[in-house]
């Protein structure tokens, strides 16, 4: 339970933190600079852990900021390294919590199972969904008995037809600014 407490504290923090500095992250975005790519990759990866800004305006970013298939590219490896970050880091410390809560009701027990029995279509299935929240399929996949490669790949693959919208969706807006 200190461990729940202490990632939920961990998540507001982070919100108060993206409201407060909102503005100047907005101005920092919208600059023209090659040399904040680092910068803006570790706040993409952030983002994509912590679902305070919705990941979409992020690949819209990368598509205004550095067109199609570069913006594609930074995006869909943002997402991506922060999927696998998070994969690891519950599958580290929460396995064995999050069994338990897996196996306390039947139901979640045989669709467990069912999700291990088809791992890469069970990840990918998911990642197609829209309003499925990326944070839930990571940590499930984690939980779950899904092999890391499994994982990754149905990850990758499953991220890239809803990338593609939002950083084109960024790019054209791009282009209108």
């Amino acid at each position: 339970m200190k461990k729940l407490i202490f990632i939920v504290l961990l998540y507001c923090a982070a919100a108060a933190v993206f409201w407060y500095y909102r503005v100047p992250v907005t101005d920092w975005l919208q600059q023209d600079s090659a040399r904040e790519l680092p910068l803006l990759i570790l706040a993409a990866i952030i983002i994509s852990c912590v679902p305070v800004i919705p990941y979409p305006a992020v690949a819209g970013v990368f598509g205004a900021k550095f067109g199609l298939l570069p913006g594609l590219g930074w995006s869909t490896a943002c997402s991506t390294v922060a999927a696998i970050v998070m994969y690891f880091a519950i599958r580290r410390f929460f396995q064995t919590e999050g069994r338990a809560l897996l196996a306390s009701t039947r139901w979640t027990e045989q669709f467990t199972r069912r999700v291990e029995r088809y791992p890469f279509w069970a990840v990918f299935l998911a990642r197609l969904i829209p309003v499925m929240p990326a944070q839930a399929v990571n940590s499930y996949a984690a939980v779950c008995r899904i092999p890391a490669v499994t994982f990754i790949t149905a990850t990758l693959l499953g991220k890239l037809p809803a990338l593609i919208v939002y950083t084109l969706a960024g790019d054209r807006l791009g282009h209108l600014l």
